[in-house]
């Protein structure tokens, strides 16, 4: 009996090493491999190519349909001067053009570009050196540029940036298929690739990826 016993035992020992080892050598079960979609929020810093691969995947999904939002009311005109100080500086500069922009525009874009910086990881700067006179006094275009650095170094400039080239980025930053419009309708991120990949210096990219 007591042989018989330890044989029992020897076997139940069996079973269990080998039962530990099928654990190890087991792998967890995976999803689809295929193209998996980079977000922000699984890297450090963006490179050229994450975001060429989140502008693929963008290209690939179905445009979800816009929804309409407010009805556009009349707007009083922009004031015959708008005075403009350089965050940078301090210097005042008067502006008898562009006053709508200097004067509507300019503070929405500064407001939406803090909350875009809030979800990415890419070194952006909001260049508004053109519209101050003693920074720029030799500047043929008063523009707003988006300046970006990518983790390895290179560098892109884009000009005429308004507030809704700033949204749309904040919301493909996120992940999502559409973007809010100015008048709270939104519109499908897919219908302004071309937009987006300027805005991303990743034009010579969209010629190669797409057919």
């Amino acid at each position: 009996m007591q042989t018989i016993g330890i044989l029992i035992l020897i076997f139940c020992a069996c079973l269990i090493a080998f039962s530990v080892q099928g654990c190890r050598n087991s792998k967890p079960a995976t999803g689809s491999s295929s193209d998996p979609v980079v977000t922000v929020q699984q890297v450090d810093s963006l490179s050229r190519a994450q975001i060429e691969q989140m502008l693929q995947q963008l290209q690939k999904q179905k445009a979800p349909k816009p929804t309409m939002g407010a009805m556009c009311y009349d707007m009083a005109g922009p004031p015959p001067t708008a005075d403009y100080v350089c965050p940078a500086c301090g210097q005042k500069t008067v502006y008898s053009k562009d006053t709508s922009f200097v004067t509507w525009e300019l503070g929405s874009c500064r407001r939406e570009f803090e909350q875009m910086t809030k979800t990415d990881n890419l070194k952006m700067v909001l260049d508004e050196s053109s519209f101050c006179s003693n920074c720029s006094p030799n500047a043929d275009k008063h523009e707003l540029v988006l300046k970006i650095t990518y983790s390895d170094g290179t560098t892109h400039s884009a000009g005429g940036i308004h507030q809704s080239d700033l949204r749309m980025l904040t919301y493909f930053f996120k992940g999502s298929l559409s973007f809010k419009g100015l008048q709270d309708g939104t519109e499908p991120l897919k219908d302004h690739l071309p937009r987006l990949r300027e805005l991303l210096g990743l034009e010579a990219s969209a010629a190669k990826g797409q057919p």
